[in-house]
């Protein structure tokens, strides 16, 4: 049986992206990065990082209710969110919120899933493929979720999977199959080319229920092995560790080297360390980490011109409207996504709470925010946050 850690989380901070020795890794060379999480962090709004930004009001109908937002997608004009464990279900809006369609398949009939994991879209068949667990499928739809387009078999059992030019590369989250291997490289067929870093005994059957191992940029996968920090590319080939994100004495303790270990840590100890990157990106631009240190979820910025980054802090919105930043739930190339649940968006519509008056503060950013969503119940679909990115 899986164990699962989860961590919550909250809000955000930055910091120092300092290029240190280089380190070996079998024959590979990759940079360690130090990043000194005492230093001074900056507003995210004050890096050039943000472009603009766009709300979206989720409809709400009988048919429509987003338990939880585990994935957030963008493509083409339509927004996929998957509801791993709430619903167990990938609900499609477009751009303006309004639901297109819901696809619900649970059982164990043809078509069907135990337990829906994960999903990416396929530019190259045009296909919205949704990951499987227990049952080990893709099943393969088009984009608008109408049509059950083929039913694929995978040969291991996966927890997350991601892209390439010429396959797509798997996560097994330390389930120990054939090799004993994290990540399984599989053709367009889905057939195993092979399969690369070992799991680490002491945390098998053990992975992040609310972090994201893989992003891609340009046709190539990315994974970032938990604990260790450390970035690879994602190719037919296998994976290659690029840098590790080193964060010194707040990194993750050699001694809690098994699963066990971490169960006996006291929840304020654990805090003190970064347990986890929840997910990361790169653009043409940035490499953008999200994670949670001290029980606060923080915002690393890297600039691959300057080489210089940041720890950003990203707090209340009063440019265009006065709104908290969000949760953060995905990190594409062109935007941060981030969710605000109608709870705690209603305050911000009605103009006012308990202990303040926004209408009065902030009209024209009030009067903003009316435009797109008039009125709000706290029983709604959240609103997603867009932040587009500069290039």
């Amino acid at each position: 049986m899986n164990k699962v850690l989860s961590v919550s989380v909250a809000s955000l901070v930055s910091c120092l992206f300092l290029f240190s020795c280089q380190m070996q890794c079998n024959t590979c060379e990759f940079q360690s990065i130090t990043i000194d999480l005492d230093e001074h962090t900056v507003e995210l709004q004050r890096l050039s990082l943000i472009k603009d930004i766009r709300i979206v009001r989720l409809e709400t109908n009988d048919s429509v209710l987003v338990g939880r937002i585990d994935k957030v997608l963008i493509h083409d004009g339509k927004i996929y969110i998957g509801d791993f464990y709430a619903s167990q279900s990938l609900f499609i809006f477009d751009m303006q919120g309004k639901a297109i369609r819901k696809i619900s398949r649970k059982g164990r009939g043809p078509g069907e899933y135990i337990q829906l994991r994960d999903f990416f879209i396929d530019d190259q068949s045009g296909t919205l493929n949704l990951l499987t667990r227990n049952s080990s499928e893709i099943l393969s739809f088009d984009l608008d979720g109408t049509s059950l387009i083929s039913q694929t078999e995978l040969p291991k059992e996966l927890v997350a999977i991601c892209p390439m030019r010429d396959g797509v590369v798997g996560y097994a989250g330390g389930y120990a199959q054939d090799g004993s291997y994290e990540l399984w490289i599989l053709d367009e067929n889905y057939k195993v080319v092979r399969g690369d870093i070992p799991i680490k005994k002491g945390w098998e059957s053990m992975y992040y229920n609310d972090a994201y191992a893989f992003s891609s940029y340009d046709g190539v996968g990315y994974f970032l092995a938990p604990r260790e920090n450390l970035i690879y590319s994602c190719s037919e080939k296998g994976a290659t560790p690029l840098f590790r994100l080193d964060f010194g004495k707040y990194g993750w303790p050699e001694q809690v080297n098994r699963f066990e270990k971490l169960q006996h840590l006291d929840p304020n100890e654990a805090n003190g360390f970064v347990q986890k990157i929840n997910c990361f990106q790169q653009t043409e631009r940035y490499w953008v980490f999200y994670f949670v240190f001290e029980g606060q979820p923080r915002l690393l910025v890297y600039d691959k011109q300057t080489r210089a980054s940041r720890l950003c802090e990203p707090v209340v919105n009063e440019t265009k409207y006065f709104l908290p930043f969000g949760r953060i739930r995905a990190i594409s190339q062109q935007a941060i996504i981030t969710e605000i649940s109608a709870l705690n968006m209603k305050p911000f519509v009605d103009g006012r709470d308990e202990y303040n008056d926004f209408e009065k503060d902030y009209p024209e950013q009030t009067a903003r925010l009316r435009q797109i969503i008039p009125s709000i119940e706290v029983d709604d679909n959240p609103c997603l946050i867009i932040y587009q990115l500069n290039p």
